[in-house]
């Protein structure tokens, strides 16, 4: 598991390589929440396109990082998410409740 975080404009861009599962969620989730409050991030995207495993658990960590980004009036989104990911968020209804970039490209500001 590794992750690093780059900026795009305005946006904090998180890069996650590795499996999104039980142990790894927990250990991301302490991380980033603490660097949202240090760093008063207004905008995080979370690239997805190094995941090679994504679990409920992956699931309910996204849920939790786009819940604190709007408790502080930011936006959350997904980046290159693969079709497997993808068809995960559709079977967990949850697809409909994130922007989702296919390339850095697309990202404003």
């Amino acid at each position: 598991m590794e992750f690093s975080f780059r900026d795009k404009g305005q946006n904090k861009i998180l890069q996650f390589t590795g499996n999104l599962d039980i142990y790894s969620s927990a250990i991301l989730k302490k991380k980033v929440l603490a660097m949202i409050e240090e760093e008063n991030i207004k905008s995080l995207i979370f690239d997805m396109s190094k995941i090679n495993y994504f679990d409920s658990s992956g699931i309910a960590l996204i849920a939790n990082f786009r819940k604190r980004m709007i408790d502080r009036e930011g936006t959350f989104s997904l980046l290159s998410i693969s079709y497997e990911i993808k068809s995960v968020l559709q079977l967990a209804s949850m697809d409909r409740f994130f922007t989702v970039y296919q390339s850095e490209d697309e990202i404003v500001g």
